[in-house]
């Protein structure tokens, strides 16, 4: 049995009992990651969730507004009129996660933004409003990530970013694959 114990107002604890072949692959990763077996189970659990939309299933609203995870997507043909600068951030940010292994991307079920799978990084919006922009969340808390330019994200396993220029973009691209080997390992 895992126990995850956090006791505050927004946090509840849960006991889950699991066949001891995928605890020991939970302890295994745990301790490859050097992270705590329960925080990880904590951890997998909330992302599946968010990535659901924060919903125990996902509407048919939002089954509509969800493409097939992919390795090519196209930012333009997902978000017509979106102002152009929108578009090509969150391309260039696609592109960028594309490099690392087993990368697919997908819109996401708000219909607003890219997700990414694995989930080490994901574009939550584009801004619709011009000049444009996006909003860019990565693997790792700020401090793990050392980034002057993060916040802490909603979810305390991720950092975000509101992201308006170039050169904004081009200061954050080196985290992509910093946050993919902190969720994923080392890339061999």
């Amino acid at each position: 049995m895992v126990s995850i114990p956090y006791h505050n107002s927004n946090m509840k604890m849960l006991n889950v009992v699991l066949p001891d072949k995928i605890s020991q692959q939970i302890w295994a990763e745990a301790k490859k990651r050097n992270v705590d077996a329960a925080a990880l189970c904590s951890g997998v659990i909330t992302e599946h969730f968010l990535e659901r939309g924060g919903k125990g299933s996902a509407s048919s609203e939002q089954e509509v507004h969800m493409t097939v995870p992919s390795t090519a997507f196209d930012v333009r043909k997902n978000f017509p009129g979106f102002p152009i600068l929108s578009i090509e951030l969150a391309q260039r940010f696609v592109d960028e996660s594309f490099k690392l292994p087993d990368t697919r991307a997908f819109k996401s079920f708000s219909g607003r933004g890219v997700g990414v799978s694995p989930n080490f990084v994901f574009v939550p919006y584009l801004l619709k409003r011009q000049p444009g922009g996006i909003g860019v969340s990565f693997y790792g808390g700020p401090d793990k990530l050392n980034h002057s330019g993060l916040r802490d994200g909603r979810n305390p396993n991720y950092s975000r970013a509101t992201v308006h220029t170039w050169e904004e973009l081009n200061g954050l691209l080196g985290l992509i694959r910093r946050s993919y080997e902190l969720k994923l390992g080392r890339i061999r």
